[in-house]
């Protein structure tokens, strides 16, 4: 079997980590320069062919020459944006096509007009208004590839059913909402991440004497919430900052969290970031192991329309299969049912601080769920995955 992959990288591995289990497949990996360089440690373990797509080239010649590798399954892994979408629509691909989908709001549910309100009360809450012409000027320029970029989705789904191939989401719960919206038999799960033996072997010989706390993902108040964070370590756990740290696992988007960051380790807490713009997946992986419990703290509803664990999912529960750790979520967070062993909830920000306080004091209870995480992580190996789909 020939497999191709495009696109987002953690779902780019996890791709050619299942299907490279079987030897008898072909896998490509078709991708931008700076991406397969990111990537190009996976040939110490896989059998990958990459080819590079430089930027000077056509997009549309670079995906339409796909065709000429005769695969028998086409991956689509990439982040929406109207360019990418026009020039999807105008490649007639030769092979069934897997689109992975990580927002079903937006590919499928909102309307014209709730797209345009979403863009809108995005737009003006970012901008300076003493430049109004430019503002106005701008919006409206924004407002008319807006509705460009709706219409190539909607094209882009209805091809795609007329030509009777697949959309992928990242797990069950996501499926179902998306079932009351298309016909199940055009919808596939796979996991972001997978589990692999090797996360195991990494994991030998790392003791934590702290406690180890991973926040995974950029470093953004939009996406998860620091400031509660923040507020939790000052108000409730100053007496206990000497037996816990928190690694802030991304690469820092809002530059105004590492200053107050500063400040809580001017104090005497012991906070890890990154000054980096983006962390690649082999440094994260190797940084992610050394956790001891992970803490999805998303904005559940970052919009009217977006759930997380309902329409939409966060790479937290993922690396919680990667790497065979815990979680920490908040109660109405839909996380995957087989990890729910492996997972304590928090209702608010003094449960929470309760919660770090009991596993800092008992060990026994990390230990419980370290074990739960790993028989958790095995129901989704490679071959396990291959079963399912």
């Amino acid at each position: 079997m020939e497999i191709e992959s495009i696109g987002h990288l953690t779902m780019v591995v996890t791709l050619c980590e299942i299907f490279c289990n079987d030897q008898k497949n072909e896998v490509f990996v078709f991708s931008l320069n700076r991406h397969v360089n990111t990537l190009k440690y996976l040939n110490k373990k896989l059998n990958i062919k990459f080819i590079n797509y430089n930027e000077q080239e056509d997009i549309y010649q670079f995906l339409l020459n796909t065709n000429n590798f005769k695969l028998d399954s086409l991956y689509i892994v990439t982040l929406e944006s109207e360019d990418t979408i026009r020039t999807l629509n105008k490649t007639n691909f030769n092979t069934k096509t897997y689109t992975v989908i990580h927002d079903i709001d937006i590919w499928f549910q909102l309307t014209y007009y709730q797209h345009l309100k979403i863009y809108c009360n995005n737009f003006l809450c970012k901008r300076n208004y003493r430049h109004i012409f430019k503002l106005i000027f701008k919006l409206i320029f924004g407002i008319k590839n807006n509705i460009n970029f709706t219409y190539q989705l909607k094209q882009y789904v209805n091809k795609s059913i007329k030509r009777q191939c697949f959309f992928v989401v990242l797990s069950t719960n996501i499926k179902n909402e998306l079932e009351k919206l298309i016909n199940y038999k055009y919808i596939k799960v796979i996991p972001f991440s997978i589990f692999t033996p090797d996360s195991l072997e990494r994991k030998k010989g790392i003791t934590n004497n702290k406690l180890r706390i991973c926040v995974l993902g950029y470093v953004t108040q939009v996406r998860r919430d620091y400031l509660g964070l923040i507020s939790i370590m000052e108000n409730y756990l100053v007496e206990y900052k000497d037996l816990f740290q928190v690694d802030m696992l991304g690469g820092v988007q809002d530059q105004k969290l590492p200053e107050k960051f500063d400040i809580l380790n001017d104090k005497g807490f012991n906070i890890i970031y990154y000054n980096e713009s983006y962390l690649t997946v082999e440094k994260t992986d190797i940084e992610l192991q050394k956790a001891d419990i992970i803490l999805g703290n998303s904005v559940v509803r970052p919009n009217k329309y977006s759930i997380y664990g309902k329409t939409k999912e966060s790479g937290t529960p993922f690396a919680m299969i990667k790497s065979a750790k815990p979680g920490l979520f908040p109660f109405d967070y839909q996380t995957l049912p087989e990890l729910k062993s492996s997972i304590l909830y928090y209702k608010n920000n003094i449960e929470l601080a309760n919660i770090i306080i009991e596993l800092i004091i008992n060990r026994n209870k990390l230990q419980y769920l370290e074990e739960e995480a790993i028989k958790n992580s095995l129901k989704f190996t490679a071959n396990s995955i291959i079963q399912r789909m």
